[in-house]
């Protein structure tokens, strides 16, 4: 029986149980629509890993994020979902860099990562995060930070279609705009039709979506499955000790400890989307748990040889669209994702899907969390400080996403990194800006 209160606008609450075969449904659409493996498979090729090492670096991710999606679920008792972020891209690179490149570069590198996490388990073990929380981040901040948060991630949403490298400019658009058309088609007749054809359209609205896409793409001649033909049923990821050494270096270790702040101004806007999709309170407990949750996924990823992980607040939007926030889900998205990692085949499965069949969900899902950013925002009082606060932080979203590239490359590297995050520096001004102005 359901546990879900009768107001809730959601099917299945984290705490109720839905049958297997939706589950397993549901948590392929959340792993399929999550792109973990793009961040580092950019990093390995950045410092010239061989094409069996960046396979192997992509098998950790896959294994990485599922474990860690797995624990951080268990421990908040909250959906999240967990990939690796794209923040470190430039620190991760340029430390394995200035140590030879490589797969010894990248040893020093992960080393770094590894240390670092264990600062960043110490922060866990504090309780001090959930002080922070609230302290700085009141309701209408976090209705701001939902705001700035669908709307950082729609520019990887339209470039994906765009520039997706299968096919053409013009290919793209079409596959990016069959893919928003089968979205909303499908989760608009899964709110209509009742019995199991409703059901199915509902929880399985993105595995349509891709669907279509795919045979779309096949018929426009852009779909390329070679890689999945060439690629091994079964092998082996990446592991600290036997494909990489430990090496500590305490400039590396410090650079990853200020990316680890960074990852996790993410993660907590990430946790505050999720708790409002799942309508489930973001306490103190699962704050703190959080933190030490975050800490044990990125010691997995820096041992098996990727780039940290961070809550990934996209996934509150795929929770709105099939109402469905139980936490089964996420562990059988976890399950998945650690079969294909095991799974060169599978894993190349999931690389084939079109860029912007990719991009136009994504772009549905990053309007959906916009407007649970606008929803929270009707229990708040606009008076003049709200609305210099929303418009400040919203256009400080902006005013990075066209930050121009040169200019960026410019800084010293530790800007570098806070400004290649528009959501780490939206959260800070919205932060800063409530303490700072006046009441009315």
């Amino acid at each position: 029986m359901s546990s879900t209160p009768r107001n809730s606008h959601l099917e299945a609450g984290i705490d109720d149980k839905i049958p297997g075969s939706e589950a397993l449904t549901l948590g392929l659409q959340h792993g399929l629509s999550m792109n973990v493996y793009i961040g580092p498979m950019i990093i390995a090729g950045i410092v010239g890993l061989s094409t069996g090492q960046m396979s192997a670096v992509i098998q950790s991710t896959f294994i990485a994020c599922g474990l860690a999606m797995i624990i951080q679920t268990k421990l908040m008792h909250l959906p999240v979902a967990q990939g690796a972020s794209f923040i470190p891209i430039a620190a991760i690179s340029g430390i394995a860099l200035a140590n030879g490149g490589g797969i010894a570069g990248w040893g020093v590198a992960m080393s770094a990562a590894l240390v670092g996490a264990l600062g960043l388990l110490l922060l866990g073990f504090s309780g001090l995060m959930d002080k922070f929380v609230n302290y700085f981040i009141p309701q209408i901040v976090g209705a701001v930070l939902l705001l700035c948060i669908g709307l950082s991630l729609m520019p990887a949403a339209v470039n994906n279609i765009y520039t997706a490298p299968q096919a053409s400019v013009g290919q793209n658009l079409i596959l990016g705009l069959v893919a928003i058309i089968s979205m909303v088609t499908a989760t608009l007749l899964g709110n209509r039709l009742t019995g199991f054809a409703g059901k199915i359209c509902r929880i399985g609205s993105i595995l349509i979506t891709f669907l279509i896409g795919c045979v779309l793409a096949q018929f426009m001649g852009v779909l390329d499955l070679s890689p999945v033909a060439a690629a091994p049923w079964f092998s082996l990821p990446m592991v600290m000790f036997k494909d990489f050494s430990f090496q500590f270096d305490l400039p590396s270790v410090l650079t990853m400890l200020v990316i680890y702040l960074l990852l996790l101004s993410e993660s907590t806007g990430a946790w505050i989307a999720l708790a409002n999709a799942s309508e489930s309170p973001l306490s103190k407990e699962r704050i703190n748990k959080g933190v030490v949750g975050e800490a044990l996924g990125c010691l997995l990823t820096s041992f098996l040889g990727t780039s940290p992980v961070t809550g990934f607040s996209s996934n509150a939007g795929i929770i709105s669209l099939t109402r469905v926030a139980s936490l089964p889900v996420f562990y059988y998205a976890g399950g998945l994702f650690i079969l294909f990692g095991l799974s060169g085949k599978l894993s190349a499965l999931i690389s084939v899907i079109p860029g912007a069949v990719i991009g136009g969900v994504f772009l549905v899902i990053c309007g959906t969390i916009f407007l649970a950013g606008l929803q929270s925002l009707q229990n708040v009082e606009i008076k003049e400080k709200e609305t210099f606060l929303i418009a400040l932080s919203v256009g400080t979203v902006v005013l990075i996403q066209y930050m121009p590239n040169d200019f960026l490359l410019s800084l010293p590297p530790v800007l570098q990194y806070f400004f290649g995050s528009p959501i780490s520096v939206a959260s800070i001004v919205a932060m800063a800006l409530n303490k700072v102005l006046p009441e009315g």
